[in-house]
């Protein structure tokens, strides 16, 4: 679920203007856990985001599964957790079906009205996001690269 304004959920009718968690795409448990490692040390929120269109080739079920893992792991972490569905509205309303708290689609527009409104009966989000993503893709280093990143003001 995501946090509310300033990362915190106590913070919400502030009046202070939103800070977006930095994105990280992942592509695997090591580039999920390196995230919740980084932000954890940092005390920073983390919107971990799979790979573009992931949930056409390795679905909700995973995602969702390696989520609950790493935060099983990194209970002190606060992970926001999207799974992007691409343009396939299909693979976004099995992804809400299962479960999954935030989406990220790109479809057309009047497919994305209607997912926003089958995530809204879900009680799920929208990841409408343009923040720029650290993608963990060919990274060596993954956990340095969240460091890097997170650590940013």
């Amino acid at each position: 679920m995501p946090y509310g304004w300033l990362g915190d959920p106590a913070m919400s009718d502030c009046g202070v203007m939103p800070m977006t968690p930095r994105v990280i795409i992942v592509h695997g448990i090591a580039h999920a856990r390196a995230a919740a490692a980084a932000a954890t040390k940092l005390d920073v929120v983390v919107r971990i985001r799979s790979a573009p269109g992931a949930a056409a080739y390795a679905g909700a079920g995973w995602f969702m599964e390696m989520i609950a893992i790493v935060r099983a792991e990194y209970p002190n972490a606060r992970i926001e957790s999207s799974l992007d569905c691409a343009d396939a509205p299909g693979y976004a309303m099995a992804a809400l079906r299962r479960g999954a708290g935030m989406i990220r689609f790109r479809g057309t527009r009047t497919a994305r009205e209607k997912v926003a409104q089958l995530a809204d009966a879900h009680s799920a989000v929208l990841d409408v996001s343009r923040a720029v993503p650290l993608d963990l893709s060919g990274i060596s280093d993954p956990e340095r690269a969240c460091f890097g990143w997170l650590g940013r003001r």
